[in-house]
Protein backbone atom coordinates (compact mmCIF):
# COMPACT_ATOMS: atom_id res chain seq x y z
CA UNK A 1 0.00 0.00 0.00
CA UNK A 2 2.40 2.47 1.41
CA UNK A 3 4.64 1.93 -2.01
CA UNK A 4 1.80 2.85 -4.09
CA UNK A 5 1.10 5.73 -2.54
CA UNK A 6 5.37 6.54 -3.28
CA UNK A 7 4.42 5.76 -6.80
CA UNK A 8 1.41 7.92 -6.78
CA UNK A 9 3.46 11.35 -5.29
CA UNK A 10 5.97 10.38 -7.83
CA UNK A 11 3.20 10.82 -10.89
CA UNK A 12 1.33 13.72 -8.93
CA UNK A 13 4.85 15.58 -8.73
CA UNK A 14 5.88 15.28 -12.44
CA UNK A 15 2.24 16.01 -13.69
CA UNK A 16 2.51 19.76 -11.48
CA UNK A 17 6.14 20.02 -12.58
CA UNK A 18 4.83 19.67 -15.93
CA UNK A 19 2.01 22.30 -15.40
CA UNK A 20 4.27 24.96 -13.99
CA UNK A 21 6.78 24.73 -16.69
CA UNK A 22 3.60 24.75 -19.37
CA UNK A 23 2.66 28.34 -17.31
CA UNK A 24 6.17 29.28 -17.42
CA UNK A 25 5.97 28.90 -21.11
CA UNK A 26 2.58 30.44 -21.91
CA UNK A 27 2.39 33.36 -19.06
CA UNK A 28 4.19 36.29 -21.56
CA UNK A 29 1.39 34.71 -24.32
CA UNK A 30 -1.80 35.40 -22.34
CA UNK A 31 -3.70 38.72 -23.61
CA UNK A 32 -6.05 38.70 -20.76
CA UNK A 33 -3.00 39.34 -18.30
CA UNK A 34 -2.33 42.83 -20.48
CA UNK A 35 -6.36 43.65 -19.57
CA UNK A 36 -6.06 42.41 -15.94
CA UNK A 37 -2.91 44.36 -15.23
CA UNK A 38 -4.88 47.94 -16.86
CA UNK A 39 -7.88 46.88 -14.39
CA UNK A 40 -5.56 46.38 -11.18
CA UNK A 41 -3.33 49.75 -12.42
CA UNK A 42 -0.59 47.51 -12.51
CA UNK A 43 2.12 47.74 -15.18
CA UNK A 44 1.92 44.31 -17.57
CA UNK A 45 5.94 43.46 -16.62
CA UNK A 46 5.23 44.13 -12.63
CA UNK A 47 2.00 40.98 -13.36
CA UNK A 48 4.15 39.06 -15.40
CA UNK A 49 7.54 38.91 -13.15
CA UNK A 50 5.10 37.96 -10.39
CA UNK A 51 3.86 34.95 -12.38
CA UNK A 52 6.80 34.18 -12.71
CA UNK A 53 8.13 33.79 -9.64
CA UNK A 54 5.40 32.29 -8.59
CA UNK A 55 5.72 29.45 -11.44
CA UNK A 56 9.31 29.25 -10.85
CA UNK A 57 8.57 28.95 -6.92
CA UNK A 58 6.29 25.86 -7.71
CA UNK A 59 8.71 24.41 -9.81
CA UNK A 60 10.85 24.46 -7.50
CA UNK A 61 8.89 22.75 -5.24
CA UNK A 62 7.47 20.25 -6.78
CA UNK A 63 10.97 19.25 -7.71
CA UNK A 64 12.01 19.15 -4.28
CA UNK A 65 8.66 17.10 -3.25
CA UNK A 66 9.99 14.73 -6.23
CA UNK A 67 13.12 14.26 -5.57
CA UNK A 68 12.64 13.67 -1.75
CA UNK A 69 10.23 10.81 -2.64
CA UNK A 70 12.28 9.62 -4.97
CA UNK A 71 15.19 9.20 -2.53
CA UNK A 72 12.73 7.49 0.30
CA UNK A 73 11.46 4.72 -2.26
CA UNK A 74 12.94 1.72 -3.96
CA UNK A 75 11.07 2.18 -7.02
CA UNK A 76 12.82 0.35 -8.89
CA UNK A 77 12.56 -2.59 -6.49
CA UNK A 78 8.82 -2.31 -6.36
CA UNK A 79 8.49 -1.87 -10.07
CA UNK A 80 10.75 -5.28 -10.64
CA UNK A 81 8.58 -6.95 -7.87
CA UNK A 82 5.23 -5.82 -9.58
CA UNK A 83 6.28 -7.11 -12.91
CA UNK A 84 7.63 -10.61 -11.64
CA UNK A 85 4.11 -11.08 -9.73
CA UNK A 86 2.43 -9.57 -13.13
CA UNK A 87 4.46 -12.30 -15.21
CA UNK A 88 3.67 -15.24 -13.16
CA UNK A 89 0.26 -14.62 -13.24
CA UNK A 90 0.27 -14.93 -17.02
CA UNK A 91 2.07 -17.57 -16.62
CA UNK A 92 -0.46 -19.84 -14.98
CA UNK A 93 -2.88 -18.50 -17.68
CA UNK A 94 -1.06 -20.36 -20.55
CA UNK A 95 -1.96 -23.56 -21.09
CA UNK A 96 0.01 -26.74 -20.67
CA UNK A 97 1.03 -28.01 -23.79
CA UNK A 98 2.35 -24.64 -24.96
CA UNK A 99 4.06 -24.40 -21.34
CA UNK A 100 5.71 -27.50 -22.24
CA UNK A 101 7.26 -26.04 -25.66
CA UNK A 102 8.33 -23.48 -24.32
CA UNK A 103 10.40 -25.16 -21.59
CA UNK A 104 12.01 -27.34 -24.71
Amino acid sequence: MHRAIDVTLIGLSTLSILAFLLALAVIHHIEPLRTAAVVMHLEHTQLVLTLQAAAILGLLASLVAWILVAIATPAPVYLTGVAIEQARVLQDRIPEELRSRIRA
